[in-house]
């Protein structure tokens, strides 16, 4: 089965995927449906709903007046990438993993994707590298308007 890893918009929270998630329970875990999914996290930032109330303390301490996306990129990664020597419970090297990941969130898994794969500049491309380490995607859906080919057109 495939393990779902959803990431919400800026001003959105958690559980924004809830009637998503339902949906997708219903209608991938039926008999005959081809794809099960085995698993679905839905990430908060950690700066958005009730993250942010558990984060408190740690957010005065780290960012005082601004937050950074990037922050929600390394919360991704972190939780992610962590294993089982690290306090996870959960070897996401071992699962087939499916991002599906909503404006700000498109972008979290974006930045994701193996940076060979994407004509980034290169400073960019040096700054990725840095931030993020592959994480074993089997597939990624984004859903950003400013990543349709007619965005340009349209001026989005």
């Amino acid at each position: 089965g495939y393990t779902l890893v959803l990431t919400h918009a800026i001003r959105a929270h958690k559980e924004t995927w809830e009637v998503t998630i339902r949906h997708f329970l219903i209608i991938c875990n039926t008999s005959c449906s081809p794809y099960h999914v085995k698993e679905l996290y839905s990430i908060e930032n950690p700066n958005h709903g009730e993250s942010a109330l558990l984060n408190v303390d740690i957010m005065q301490a780290w960012c005082k007046d601004s937050w950074s996306s990037m922050e929600y990129v390394r919360a991704v990664k972190a939780f992610l990438l962590a294993d089982i020597h690290h306090g996870a419970c959960i070897d996401f090297s071992e699962r087939r993993l499916v991002g599906i990941g909503h404006s700000m969130g498109a972008v979290t898994l974006y930045v994701h994707l193996p940076w060979s794969l994407i004509p980034y500049p290169p400073a960019i491309r040096i700054l990725i590298q840095m931030l993020t380490t592959r994480i074993p995607w089997t597939s990624i859906i984004l859903i950003e308007p400013s990543f349709s080919p007619m965005a340009s057109l349209q001026n989005v």
